[in-house]
């Protein structure tokens, strides 16, 4: 009686190996706005959401936006996409001639790639995306090996 007292009290997190899936801990993903269930089988989508998906995919939406919305991964969203048969949008597409030319004027004027991404909505790294598939020449990175002087 003592000894199964003992190996009942002071534990330090309650066992979790009765739970359900959905009552299962979930942990955050580094760097992202949702959770992942451990344990979970993926959301299967209907034949109408995936036609949606598509549609929503093809008019433009946001990746991220498209991944709220279904509730599905990065992967999953690019598996639809890929089976669809539908070429997977290029970032480099989506500027006009004039916006890429705007963008390249502001980065070689001296603008950083965050404030150039801040101008048109997006990010440094897409700023550097679009810059370099454009052929533009992209200065080093401060810190970088090529912008060190060598002793």
């Amino acid at each position: 009686m003592v000894d199964l007292l003992g190996r009942l009290s002071n534990q330090a997190s309650p066992p979790v190996d009765h739970l359900s899936p959905d009552d299962q801990p979930v942990r955050q993903v580094v760097g992202a706005d949702r959770t992942v269930h451990r344990g979970r089988r993926a959301r299967r989508l209907t034949k109408g959401q995936i036609e949606g998906l598509i549609a929503q995919y093809q008019a433009g939406a946001p990746i991220e936006s498209l991944m709220s919305d279904f509730d599905i991964t990065r992967q999953t969203l690019f598996q639809h996409v890929k089976r669809s048969g539908i070429a997977k949008r290029t970032d480099v597409s989506r500027w006009t001639d004039a916006q890429l030319q705007e963008a390249t004027n502001l980065y070689l004027g001296g603008a950083s790639l965050s404030s150039v991404g801040r101008q048109f909505g997006i990010g440094a790294t897409t700023v550097w995306n679009r810059l370099r598939a454009a052929g533009v020449t992209l200065k080093p990175r401060p810190g970088s090996q090529e912008s060190t002087p060598a002793t």
